[in-house]
């Protein structure tokens, strides 16, 4: 799982803020507002959750899931609605194409992630909700900046983590704790799930409070908070439309 090149899984934000940055027309991180969700258990469930919610709330919505449900395009969607296979394929080639000039290619998910992404911005979606493929730190999804002038990552979720993938993303529970912190932004909401190993929740705290002190959610069997949030939306003055 840690070869290198298209067939596997590659660690490390090198090659896609690179192709994001300088290979593709623009960079569709530049009109992305991110909710950023880690963890081992109950990812795709809380990007579910989250992107109904966001979208009864009238905002338009785009979610990337890794990995994919029964087609790789139906990892790709906005409003529930997956991205056409037709379009999935087109931007699919095209991606590969312009890839095709790089030195250091770009792995399968990299790919992906970028199609996702391009395709989220072209859309003007108001939110995306995007679901951490390996860890967090170095994975792909990870290429998200603090929030400027209304862009950025406004929110990261850590979902309960366990012992997945050791010896790739950590040794033990506390390094795979830091490692899916890892998409932790300053000034950003934290909501950090109930956590059945201590060492990941006092990890995962800790980083918390040094990254966003003052803006961390926790939620347990009994919700509690570190901050009272009053009325949380995102700034209606940065969302056309509303």
């Amino acid at each position: 799982m840690t070869a290198s090149g298209q067939t596997g899984v590659t660690l490390g934000l090198e090659r896609i803020v690179w192709f994001l940055a300088h290979v593709l027309p623009s960079d569709p991180r530049d009109k992305l507002r991110v909710v950023h969700v880690a963890g081992t258990n109950g990812k795709g469930s809380v990007c579910a959750l989250v992107s109904e919610a966001l979208a009864a709330a009238g905002y338009n919505v785009g979610t990337f899931n890794s990995p994919h449900f029964l087609e790789p395009y139906d990892a790709v969607r906005i409003q529930n609605t997956a991205i056409p296979a037709t379009e999935y394929t087109r931007l699919q080639s095209w991606i590969r194409t312009l890839d095709s000039t790089q030195t250091d290619k770009l792995s399968i998910f990299e790919q992906t992630t970028v199609l996702a992404l391009w395709w989220f911005a072209q859309s003007d979606v108001d939110v995306a909700v995007v679901e951490v493929g390996m860890g967090g730190l170095r994975d792909a999804t990870n290429v998200f900046s603090s929030v400027r002038n209304g862009i950025g990552s406004l929110v990261q979720c850590i979902c309960p983590v366990d012992e997945d993938h050791l010896g790739i993303i950590g040794n033990n529970i506390e390094e795979i704790a830091l490692e899916k912190s890892g998409i932790m932004r300053p000034g950003s909401w934290i909501v950090v799930a109930n956590q059945e190993r201590s060492e990941a929740f006092h990890k995962i705290r800790q980083e918390a409070h040094r990254t966003s002190p003052g803006r961390i959610i926790n939620v347990r069997r009994q919700p509690t908070t570190d901050i009272h949030v009053p009325n949380f939306v995102i700034d209606s003055s940065d969302v056309p439309g509303h």
